[in-house]
């Protein structure tokens, strides 16, 4: 999987088909609406080539983007931007974030989830993400595709998936609405959630490699 990403950014696929040509000005009023303050701490799971990432930093939060493909991040780091504090770059699975336990305020993911469709690989994502959010206080604002689309590998995104998925381990929706996830390629109707983390109620939180921190 880590080839045929780094392949389609090599080659420059990720520009017609996964970015958006306009800059990601939704961000802003979410964050705005989520009570975040400068220097917020805020994970980009599935980051690519850095746009949103970048957009944030520019906000003043503390990004760490992540991407499974070293080429995208390559592509994010030659983007460069204009924050004070620019994104740290990491390159790791969306399944198994190198960050330390209650740590993130919020998890930013467009075009992320809606790739996961191999048995168990949701729940995964969902329990990984609660992992690492900050009790009480952390957000997942997540877009994906709306509905399934096989030929594109697309699982959907939308109420019953929250409902099953995230709503177990204590997230509660504040926001969920169509979003169209935008490419020089073509449009994808999709769905925007801004869902708060209460908090697991089991105590569950799996393991992981600690080795990446905000600083």
């Amino acid at each position: 999987m880590r080839q045929l990403w780094d392949d389609a950014y090599r080659g420059g696929e990720h520009a017609k088909h996964w970015e958006d040509p306009e800059p990601p000005q939704y961000l802003s009023e979410l964050v705005r609406r989520s009570g975040l303050t400068p220097g917020a701490r805020c994970l980009d799971l599935g980051c690519g080539g850095g746009l949103e990432a970048l957009h944030l930093a520019g906000l003043g939060l503390r990004v760490v983007g992540l991407d499974l493909s070293p080429a995208a991040l390559a592509v994010a780091r030659g983007r460069g931007g204009g924050a004070a504090s620019p994104p740290f770059w990491v390159t790791a699975s969306a399944l198994a974030v190198p960050l330390a336990t209650g740590t993130v305020d919020l998890v930013h993911d467009r075009g992320c989830f809606h790739l996961f469709e191999e048995p168990g690989t949701r729940h995964r994502y969902a329990a990984e993400v609660a992992r690492v959010l900050a009790p009480g206080r952390g957000r997942l604002l997540l877009l994906g595709a709306a509905e399934d689309d096989e030929e594109r590998g697309l699982v959907g995104v939308d109420g019953a998936a929250v409902d099953r998925f995230f709503e177990p381990l204590g997230f509660r929706i504040e926001i969920l609405e169509p979003h169209t996830l935008r490419a020089p390629a073509g449009d994808v109707a999709g769905t925007l959630a801004l869902l708060a983390y209460g908090g697991t109620p089991l105590g569950y939180v799996p393991d992981a490699d600690t080795s990446t921190s905000f600083s």
